[in-house]
């Protein structure tokens, strides 16, 4: 996925209605591919905002604390994902590669220190799916220009119903874009 955002960014930075500039927000899964695709240093993009993103599937959602849980991945993967395709066998891959280390488990942690560009990152304190990696993101991160904003809300209800998040990271998008 990392490698395919790479190409589409520098593709859409070549269409005649963008100026060149791309950032790249959303929530779950759209930020948490955003620290892969950034850590890649496409040339045109500019800034990324990560709202609510884990960036080590091994310690911050698979095998938190210790313990291996797939409950809530199974759950989503149940009730939300469509499709005929098969999915990741999570649970099967760490029978057979239990430790952080494993080859398997670091092609899952975003190497979150190549990051430079401007980052606006959301965590929530009350739904804590993601909010350990936004916050190891926000300490990793290698540039000045870098926000950690911290809500009371769960993150579909922060990023698509609260008129004043929106307005920020707008705020963000003109000012870097």
């Amino acid at each position: 996925e990392a490698e395919d955002g790479y190409d589409l960014i520098e593709a859409v930075a070549k269409m005649p209605w963008c100026n060149g500039n791309v950032g790249l927000a959303g929530n779950s899964h759209l930020a948490i591919v955003q620290w892969f695709i950034a850590a890649l240093k496409p040339p045109s993009l500019k800034a990324i905002a990560p709202w609510e993103a884990c960036a080590d599937l091994y310690r911050e959602q698979f095998v938190r604390g210790g313990v291996f849980d797939s409950g809530l991945f199974d759950f989503i993967i149940k009730m939300n994902i469509q499709g005929r395709e098969g999915v990741e066998n999570f649970q099967e891959m760490y029978r057979r590669s239990q430790k952080a280390d494993s080859a398997y488990w670091k092609d899952k942690r975003a190497d979150i220190e190549k990051i430079s560009i401007p980052t606006y990152i959301t965590a929530s304190y009350t739904s804590f799916v993601h909010t350990m990696g936004s916050i190891r993101g926000y300490l990793q991160v290698n540039t000045k220009e870098k926000w950690l904003r911290i809500c009371p809300w769960q993150e579909w209800y922060d990023l698509w119903n609260d008129p004043g998040s929106m307005n920020e990271m707008a705020l963000f998008f003109d000012h870097f874009l």
